[in-house]
């Protein structure tokens, strides 16, 4: 399961690499860009990659909840002991 994490992680930092190569760093705080729209075309991308990222997060935060509270409703007694055993979304996390 790690090595599946560690696999996904680094295909998307060479993708992320492969994908900003228009971009030549001459300094950390000087950035410059090769073409006037490529720029605004990142922020763009990143806004909508960070508005999607927060909306799925939410959502399964709030689905979560619900579905705690079913399983509460369902099974009174046996439920919160396995909820107190059992990390919520990452195994030993959270």
């Amino acid at each position: 399961m790690r090595e599946r994490f560690i696999r996904a992680v680094s295909k998307t930092v060479v993708a992320q690499v492969t994908v900003s190569s228009n971009l030549t760093l001459s300094a950390i705080s000087n950035c410059q860009i090769k073409h006037s729209l490529t720029g605004k075309f990142i922020i763009l991308c990143w806004a909508v990659f960070l508005v999607y990222w927060f909306v799925t997060a939410l959502s399964f935060w709030i689905k979560a909840r619900q579905e705690e509270k079913l399983m509460t409703k369902h099974f009174p007694e046996a439920y919160p002991k396995y909820r107190a055993r059992v990390k919520a979304l990452i195994p030993l996390v959270l």
